[in-house]
């Protein structure tokens, strides 16, 4: 009968530590330590990240300005370099009894508004790429409700290309961003 208790105790370890081993081993690596192994040559439109080249076209600077609404950690095997979606509001977006957000899921997002017009403002999609620890350190510093400013290049044809394949958006208010500062605007 012990023995029997036994065998379930050791089976039950197994299963936990199997499942432990598969967690980290799919959990992806973290922001800080994808941005402290990653290299960025902007110009020549390459980011190198754990032994794999992307290539991209980085545009001239540009300024994205709003309250952030949501965001949420990013990563994708296609482009690892990219940690953070966001979604920057401004107007009528930047109200949540005007303009209901869902959930972030994958960089995709969908939101409604229940006004006999449509919203008058903006709302664009970032998938924010820092270039260096300090930009990531603000990053994970930024909270929902903050008014900032990104300012960066912009990928010009929305796509990002590897040996493992490419990733594109699809959408005319998404945008890849190579990130440079991030400012918070104080209220006046």
């Amino acid at each position: 009968m012990d023995l029997e208790v036994d065998r379930k105790y050791v089976l039950l370890g197994a299963v936990v530590l199997l499942a432990g081993g598969y967690y980290m081993w799919q959990r992806p690596p973290s922001a800080s330590g994808i941005v402290e192994s990653m290299s960025i040559e902007a110009d020549a439109g390459i980011i190198e990240y754990d032994g794999v080249r992307f290539e991209a076209v980085w545009g001239d600077p540009v300024e994205h300005q709003g309250e952030v609404r949501a965001l949420k950690r990013a990563y994708s095997e296609y482009a690892p370099f990219m940690t953070l979606h966001v979604v920057l509001t401004t107007g009528d977006y930047s109200n949540p009894d005007i303009v209901e957000l869902s959930d972030i899921d994958e960089g995709n997002i969908r939101f409604y508004w229940q006004k006999d017009r449509p919203p008058q403002g903006s709302l664009i999609v970032l998938h924010l790429t820092p270039t260096t620890p300090e930009v990531q350190s603000h990053f994970d510093a930024l909270e929902p409700g903050k008014q900032v400013v990104f300012s960066g290049r912009e990928e010009v044809d929305s796509r990002i290309d590897s040996p493992r394949g490419w990733l594109a958006l699809n959408h005319d208010n998404h945008r890849y961003v190579l990130v440079t500062s991030v400012n918070e605007v104080l209220a006046e």
